[in-house]
């Protein structure tokens, strides 16, 4: 079951009109490629991800440890929606399948400049989904993360709904394996 949408396009507006019996391939899927074939998949799609070394290997499409999700892309509206979106049906999974997906430790920004095109921009979107950055002066930083020379920044950006997926504990349990393809279960 789909969580209700972010106001952004309908995924299925944006797909060709395939067929239900049509089939979908990717090569070297990541995370997203993978996402999108669950998503075809429950929609009555059937769905291939081949990938040379298989799902959660370091080499692979999905492949390393984890994966940052962040909120900030500039003005880049449709990215920042596709992030929310994600994160909603990562953590609807995570919820469904009963194991630890998103990790939500935040992403710090060290900001060298007092304006940063990168998250300025996003503040509009932000706003618009009621998330906030939270802002540490130079000094505030020194106090707040002790651990972070700071005295060549002008400030720092907690992103606070940020995280980090952990890629290769995410596939095992919902990927079967076969020699050079590999395919999700619901």
């Amino acid at each position: 079951m789909l969580l209700p949408r972010s106001p952004m396009l309908p995924l299925s507006s944006m797909l060709p009109h395939w067929k239900k019996a049509a089939t979908s391939s990717s090569l070297a899927p990541g995370l997203s490629a993978a996402g999108l074939a669950l998503y075809l998949l429950r929609s009555g799609f059937r769905v291939t991800l081949i990938d040379a070394w298989g799902a959660g290997n370091s080499r692979s499409g999905s492949g390393d440890e984890t994966r940052v999700i962040r909120s900030t892309y500039g003005a880049n509206e449709l990215y920042f929606n596709l992030n929310i979106r994600a994160l909603e049906l990562w953590k609807a999974h995570q919820k469904k399948w009963d194991k630890p997906l998103f990790h939500p430790s935040g992403v710090l920004w060290f900001c060298y400049e007092e304006k940063v095109d990168l998250i300025d921009a996003s503040l509009p979107f932000m706003e618009k989904h009621g998330l906030a950055y939270q802002y540490f002066s130079r000094k505030e930083a020194q106090i707040r993360f002790p651990q972070v020379f700071v005295d060549d920044l002008d400030h720092l950006v907690l992103d606070p709904n940020g995280g980090y997926l952990r890629a290769i504990r995410r596939w095992p349990s919902r990927v079967r394996c076969g020699p050079g393809a590999w395919s999700i279960s619901n």
